[in-house]
């Protein structure tokens, strides 16, 4: 064909053809150069945070990568919104990960992220739609370092929603088989959190070695993670001035990670070590600091811990009206995350039966299946077969008869599970508003007077900083016991907090109420603390309102039988005090 060209159009081919050449080969070189990007920023995304992040940010037009390139560029942008704690943007830029491309290996690493931070935002069911099956890929994961990933997942999902023992379990069968150093140091931050949290911490020395070892590994993260429960110890021990110095240390690594929810975590614990050395101004700036650090988080320990060591400060300074308010902020919030924790623990069992249900409607069905197959089988061989078919016919409805009744059982325990609070096995709080809501709307429609009483356990929490959550779980169990003797059938009572408990009273008044509850006071103050191995003593207060005082609406006598609680605190705590509408005030 050239040869009927002339020279200049042969030219300008020829220069046509060079200038495609030119950027389809620059192109497959720019495709070359974004995918080692990419692996460099996924390589150290947890080591160097920031230049990861810088990384990533060099790619301008995503939208022109190939599928498989652009499923990594959002897996990592994902990533990076999370780490920074900008968790939907992480949750929208994952699911954009799994649906640019079929990477089954990309695709099971933004699956179990996404469980993650499903479970930071304290939703089970979504945890478990995204975990599960993630789970179920891993076996067939060949790469043994994203399979420990996974692993280490579901340990911190098991600590998020406070399965301790589960996330222990998890992380001690991931350690022996010895993962690489990112994962190995965030599968020990897991257990020592899981073993701060049931009091079984390891010394002090094996902590710092731990940390340390991450430390040395370029692991920052997780190191300061496990720092910070030889610091608990220090507290927990009164070595205040040991604590501010470890702090003080270890600062700098704590705000290098720009990991916000540490950097508050370290902010409370140098206030806490202040605290303890008197130095009340300077703790209490740290202490706020804290608090707004965590605005976005919401009601997490620091928070908590933070009020209510400004509560403290407050009453030594003689400040009574500020030191009230903080006490408020504190109930509220440790209310609030009790019944959280207790409330996601629910949650991620009945979304597990749920899991567990929908795996034996599946098996049933297999078996059906299989049990049409064979009936279309046996239908066409000789009739002595047909005495097989009715064995395993029989067989075949034993095991669905089985399947259904193990079903029904779990369902019921389950149920069970739901309605009591796990400790006390008296109703928790969800059930027990709604046994409420039902007494109520009964009482009101013959304008029956219910009377209603909340109590809370006077200085419970230097019980368990002072002894331990078991010895907190002992007094809450003889209280529980004690109280029961004394309340009537048609009473309800639950737990519908840490330490606070209700009882609602229907055809009681107020007065009979508040008799009532000087019983139950005097009860609890004569427990014999004995078998707690500890020298402590047990005391409540008391607030009591009825329907013809609050009226016949849930919500309001909630508040008013709180208000007259803070009423019984304020005025120096184990006494009873019943709701007064003319003093609403508190």
């Amino acid at each position: 064909m050239i040869k009927f060209l002339s020279n200049k159009q042969f030219h300008l081919l020829k220069t046509v053809l060079c200038a495609v050449f030119f950027c389809f080969s620059n192109l497959v070189a720019a495709e070359s150069d974004y995918n080692k990007i990419l692996i460099q920023a996924d390589e150290i995304k947890t080591t160097d945070h920031t230049k990861s992040v810088h990384l990533v940010n060099l790619i301008k037009s995503p939208e022109k990568l190939p599928p498989a390139m652009l499923s990594y560029y959002y897996y990592l942008k994902a990533y990076h919104a999370a780490y920074s704690g900008d968790y939907d943007n992480g949750i929208i830029n994952y699911k954009k990960s799994i649906a640019a491309s079929d990477d089954s290996l990309l695709n099971y690493r933004a699956r179990i992220s996404l469980a993650n931070i499903y479970g930071v935002k304290r939703n089970a069911g979504l945890t478990m739609e995204y975990l599960i099956p993630a789970l179920e890929e891993s076996e067939r994961v060949k790469d043994k370092e994203h399979k420990h990933n996974g692993l280490l997942v579901a340990a911190i999902v098991y600590s998020q929603f406070g399965l301790h023992q589960q996330a222990l379990e998890v992380t001690s069968a991931l350690l022996k088989d010895e993962p690489a150093n990112r994962v190995l140091c965030y599968a020990l931050a897991v257990k020592h959190e899981s073993e701060h949290y049931q009091n079984t911490s390891a010394d002090e020395q094996t902590i710092n070695s731990d940390a340390l070892r991450c430390r040395d590994a370029g692991q920052l993260l997780p190191s300061v993670a496990i720092s910070s429960y030889v610091i608990y110890k220090n507290l927990k021990n009164k070595e205040f001035q040991k604590a501010k110095e470890k702090i003080t240390n270890l600062m700098p690594d704590v705000e290098k990670t720009n990991y916000k929810i540490y950097i508050s975590e370290y902010t409370y614990l140098l206030g806490a070590a202040q605290y303890g050395l008197d130095d009340y101004a300077s703790a209490e700036t740290q202490l706020k600091k804290s608090i707004e650090m965590n605005s976005r988080a919401g009601k997490t320990r620091p928070v908590i811990d933070s009020l209510l060591l400004l509560s403290n400060i407050k009453e030594k300074q003689k400040q009574f009206s500020e030191a009230l308010h903080y006490y408020k902020r504190y109930s509220e919030a440790e209310k609030y995350y009790n019944e959280d924790l207790s409330s996601q623990k629910i949650s991620f069992q009945l979304a597990k039966l749920q899991l567990f249900n929908k795996n034996q409607q599946i098996e049933l069905l297999e078996k059906n299946n299989s049990l049409l197959k064979l009936e279309g089988e046996l239908t066409a061989t000789e009739a002595a077969k047909n005495r097989l078919f009715i064995i395993l016919l029989v067989i075949c409805l034993f095991s669905i008869s089985y399947f259904t009744i193990k079903t029904l059982r779990s369902r019921k325990m389950y149920r069970t599970l739901a309605e009591n609070d796990n400790l006390t096995g008296i109703s928790n709080r969800y059930h027990f508003t709604q046994k409420m809501k039902l007494c109520i709307e009964q009482s009101s429609k013959s304008n029956q007077v219910d009377s209603f009483i909340i109590f809370d356990l006077d200085l419970f929490k230097q019980i368990n900083d002072t002894y331990g959550h078991l010895t907190g779980d002992w007094v809450l169990e003889a209280v529980v016991h004690h109280c029961k003797q004394f309340v009537r059938n048609v009473d309800i009572f639950g737990r519908i907090g840490g330490e606070e408990f209700a009882v609602y009273m229907p055809a009681c008044t107020a007065e009979k109420a508040a008799l009532f509850a000087e019983i139950l006071r005097d009860a609890i103050s004569i427990i014999d603390c004995s078998g707690s191995g500890h020298p402590i003593s047990i005391t409540a207060s008391f607030g009591v309102t009825s329907t013809d005082r609050s009226g016949y609406e849930l919500r309001q006598l909630f508040r008013d039988a709180d208000l007259a609680l803070y009423k019984s605190k304020d005025s120096g705590r184990n006494r009873v005090t019943v709701f007064n509408s003319a003093e609403s005030e508190i």
